[in-house]
């Protein structure tokens, strides 16, 4: 449980950088503690993961959905995010060239 004011003091330190290990020390809790009321608290953003191999951020199955969803003028498609992700890239970069974006 958190106090309303660890709750406050959490909020403030994340946002000014406070990194997650050391509120974690501060409050005597357990790292994934503070991040779980972190994200209840709708404040908590992950770490952009990078690839091992160029390291550039990962662009993930959802993002693509999403710039498909951009380039057709959809609100949304139901369960496209259920295809593999180099189904997804192939269609969003075909769809681009169809379209030369």
């Amino acid at each position: 449980m958190y106090t309303v004011k660890e709750t406050a003091a959490l909020k403030e330190d994340y946002a000014s950088g406070v990194s997650i290990a050391e509120i974690a020390k501060e409050l005597d809790k357990p790292e994934k503690s503070i991040i779980g009321k972190l994200v209840s608290e709708g404040v908590y953003v992950p770490k952009v993961k990078a690839s091992k191999v160029t390291g550039e951020a990962i662009k993930t199955k959802a993002s693509y959905v999403k710039d498909i969803e951009k380039i057709l003028e959809v609100t949304e498609f139901k369960d496209l995010d259920k295809a593999p992700k180099n189904t997804l890239v192939l269609l969003k970069d075909t769809l681009e060239g169809w379209l030369g974006e």
